[in-house]
């Protein structure tokens, strides 16, 4: 389906991301998840800081910081989604929501986690992660 949708030109693929051209009538619901893995490097955020930056006290989907839950600010997945993330060296496993975006990025980091997301994975002020994302949950 998809490949005939390619080549009536319906369809472009940006990295992971499928964009369907089709009249506002028309609904295609995917088949198979689109999912991404990637591997890096996670920093925290807290109401006290974080590192390298100074985090608002509002999210980007607007709601208010809370150390407490598991979220997460990362650049790529959408808002209020949810992705997988696993610290290879515990083996422990969370799933957290997106709540914001970030800067770490130029840093040197694919993600910044909560202070209950950090905990949950047993990492400390930096750790490596393992993140899927797309159609979590």
């Amino acid at each position: 389906m998809i490949n005939f949708l390619i080549s009536l030109g319906l369809i472009t693929i940006y990295s992971e991301t499928i964009i369907v051209q089709m009249p506002p009538t028309t609904t295609i619901v995917s088949e198979k998840p689109v999912e991404s893995v990637v591997e890096g490097l996670a920093s925290y955020y807290s109401r006290a800081g974080c590192l390298g930056c100074s985090p608002t006290l509002t999210m980007a989907n607007g709601e208010p910081l809370d150390d407490n839950k598991l979220t997460v600010a990362y650049n790529r997945a959408p808002l209020n989604s949810y992705i997988e993330i696993t610290n290879p060296k515990t083996g422990e496993k969370v799933t957290a929501r997106v709540t914001d975006r970030g800067g770490f990025e130029r840093h040197g980091k694919i993600v910044d986690l909560s202070v209950a997301t950090k905990k949950a994975l047993g990492c400390g002020d930096v750790c490596k992660v393992i993140i899927k994302s797309g159609y979590i949950k």
